[in-house]
């Protein structure tokens, strides 16, 4: 946590107390779905975006930082799914910089931004087009680097012993296995962090194959793939996984094709399977930690009764 930075430094920055680096995530739960919403509003109808809004709002990318307070994932989150509606270099470095000084697992997003602002093909062109986004990319990937290197050294701040987890995240690397200790137990939770809706991640690149964009089609192919297996190397894979939500609005706005009626309908049965299901994910241990579907959780708010305790009690 120690090299996690961006939200202490806000709270510091604007004098608020210590107690606001716990506070402001809770507003970038609002700003990320409103920006999932905005974002997709601009290349589908209100309808689908609304929906897929909803459906990002159950998946891990809002789950993990909705469970406990302190964790900031859904600032990164904000930061990445803003690049979506810009492309000048001041903001795209910005943006970067801030949402890998939170977390460095903004870089699993970063690819589906790209796609989303450019296109990718197998041409010089596109090389071209892209290459003021790569560079200003690749720019801030380099503040980052030597910010956290400060960090750990003392040029800023009193220095960061290297975590006992990096070292063992670096022995998994090498060996090639999962922190989890097992490559079914990792699958398991790589499909929990969206759960039902991999449909749509799985829908899209078909949907390009038969519209013979192979090039686009074996880019999300690839990039999804490499960020699931990267989320090997550490415990919360779920968690990990969700980094990569720029890729389900991604994935939507390419299903456009199948019109309006039949892609609100299969959004519509993702959401309600997601509604009607528990979240769960496990740990190393093969410990299952387990939430209520949302009906349940929002009954027991509304009356204080848990009816899976009623139950069990019978």
């Amino acid at each position: 946590m120690a090299y996690r930075i961006t939200v202490p430094l806000v709270a510091w920055i604007l004098h608020l107390p210590p107690l606001a680096a716990l506070v402001l995530p809770y507003f970038a739960h609002v700003g990320f779905l409103s920006v999932c919403f905005v974002a997709l509003r601009r290349r589908a109808t209100p309808g689908t975006a609304f929906l897929t809004t909803a459906i990002i709002s159950l998946s891990f990318a809002l789950f993990w930082s909705n469970w406990r307070p302190g964790f900031t994932d859904t600032v990164t989150h904000l930061l990445s799914v803003s690049l979506l509606l810009t492309t000048s270099p001041a903001l795209v470095y910005a943006a970067i910089l801030g949402g890998l000084l939170n977390d460095e697992r903004m870089v699993l997003a970063l690819p589906f931004v790209v796609c989303w602002n450019y296109p990718p093909s197998a041409t010089v062109s596109w090389l071209k087009s892209a290459s003021t986004w790569l560079s200003t990319a690749i720019l801030s990937a380099g503040t980052y680097a030597f910010v956290r290197h400060g960090l750990t050294v003392g040029w800023i701040g009193a220095g960061i012993a290297q975590p006992e987890v990096y070292q063992k995240m670096g022995v998994n690397l090498r060996e090639f296995r999962p922190h989890l200790g097992s490559w079914s137990v990792w699958a398991l939770n790589v499909f929990l962090s969206f759960r039902w809706a991999w449909v749509l991640l799985l829908a899209y690149p078909c949907q390009l194959l038969r519209e013979s964009r192979r090039t686009r089609a074996a880019f999300l192919v690839v990039f999804v793939a490499l960020g699931a297996l990267a989320s090997a190397a550490v415990a919360d894979v779920s968690r990990s996984v969700g980094f990569m939500a720029p890729a389900l609005l991604l994935a939507v706005a390419g299903l456009k094709g199948l019109g309006t009626e039949r892609l609100q309908s299969l959004l519509l049965w993702v959401l309600v399977a997601l509604i009607l299901t528990p979240v769960f994910f496990t740990f190393e241990d093969y410990h299952v930690q387990w939430f209520r579907p949302l009906p349940l959780v929002l009954w027991r708010c509304l009356t204080g009764w848990d009816l899976v305790q009623l139950l069990h009690q019978r």
